[in-house]
């Protein structure tokens, strides 16, 4: 596989944004909040993250079990999507890893992006009407 990052035994630096939104989320994991903010790194160049398990458990020094409990975390509170790809013999490939943020339009979710926005204004005209 690629290096994603850099060798994390050189001293070369890198640094991961957790957005404020997912760092408050108080029902997600801080291993998952960390996860997430691996994945946004490693999606910046393709739009989605193929680090496979092996890839965060040498990174993060945790278990598969975890990185798959926190994946698990991640998906269930609708901030990632993954696609797996697998062999004929049902053996997986790959796995690309997608961001469900949109972070040019704060806090809305790429798949209810328009839908959210007609909610909101809508509550919005409501509100304005009723006053």
């Amino acid at each position: 596989m690629e290096n994603q990052h850099e060798n994390k035994n050189d001293n070369s630096h890198y640094f991961i944004l957790i957005p404020s939104e997912v760092l408050r989320m108080s029902e997600l994991s801080e291993g998952a909040k960390l996860l997430y903010g691996e994945i946004l790194a490693l999606s910046k160049k393709e739009k989605y993250c193929f680090a496979n398990n092996d890839y965060f458990i040498n990174l993060n020094g945790v278990s598969k079990r975890t990185i798959v409990s926190r994946i698990k975390e991640l998906k269930d509170h609708k901030l990632i999507r993954t696609e797996v790809f697998r062999n004929k013999n049902q053996q997986v490939e790959k796995r690309n890893i997608y961001v469900l943020m949109d972070y040019s339009n704060r806090n809305v979710t790429v798949e209810n992006n328009h839908q959210m926005r007609l909610s909101e204004n809508l509550k919005k005209i409501k509100k304005n009407a009723t006053v």
